[in-house]
């Protein structure tokens, strides 16, 4: 643009230079154009890029073994669980044997410590269990991040739903199964047990909805 006022300054004194100077500035002005297009789609491209990643959620299943007061006394130990919750938006924390409930909350606010970042709320459920064994199911979520509706379904948990506990012919007799609106993400190869076990006891289950949102492999 300084090259084309240059020009216009000294084509005052010649017409076949103001054409000239014309011909460029215009060119110049059009290449100037174009270069701004390609900047502004290429932002808005990483603007829909961020965006999108933005959206998506990480989703956790975390069973930690009898989880209560001692386990919740032990600095160390709260310390590792809060690094996992703080890797995901929905986490469910499996066999909580928590019967006021303290160890729930001395979990909450070790969590919610530190950076402003990590913000959780929670939903616990009441004591489960056909025996005087109980254990609670222990959901944590990012209440800033978390926009869900009526089709935007997630079950997750041990469902035990592997190896002995279901047999080959009984998947058609489990409609969460046959229903093609949901969706099996860990499949039956799979191995979500720590002990000598090989089995797909744990389990995210998704509408069809939600696989909109889902990062693959993670």
């Amino acid at each position: 643009m300084l090259l084309c006022l240059f020009f216009a300054f000294y084509s005052c004194f010649s017409p076949d230079l103001f054409l000239l100077c014309f011909s460029f500035c215009y060119w110049v002005l059009l290449l100037e154009l174009e270069f701004f297009k390609m900047r502004l789609v290429c932002a808005l491209g990483l603007f829909m890029t961020l965006l999108h990643l933005s959206t998506s959620l990480l989703l956790g299943a975390f069973n930690i073994k009898s989880f209560g007061d001692k386990k919740a006394s032990n600095t160390t130990l709260m310390n590792i669980i809060s690094t996992i919750v703080h890797r995901y938006d929905i986490i469910l924390i499996q066999e909580v044997r928590d019967g006021d409930l303290s160890a729930t909350n001395k979990l909450m606010e070790h969590v919610n410590k530190g950076s402003p970042e990590f913000r959780y709320r929670h939903i616990v459920s009441e004591p489960l269990g056909r025996s005087s064994y109980k254990e609670r199911y222990l959901f944590l979520y990012r209440y800033h991040r978390i926009t869900l509706s009526l089709q935007d379904i997630v079950l997750l948990g041990d469902f035990n739903a592997g190896c002995n506990y279901v047999s080959g012919s009984d998947w058609q007799k489990i409609r969460l199964f046959t229903d093609k609106s949901f969706l099996w993400l860990i499949t039956d190869e799979a191995d979500t047990t720590v002990s000598h076990t090989n089995c797909p006891y744990d389990r995210i289950v998704v509408t069809t909805d939600m696989m909109k949102g889902v990062v693959q492999r993670t």
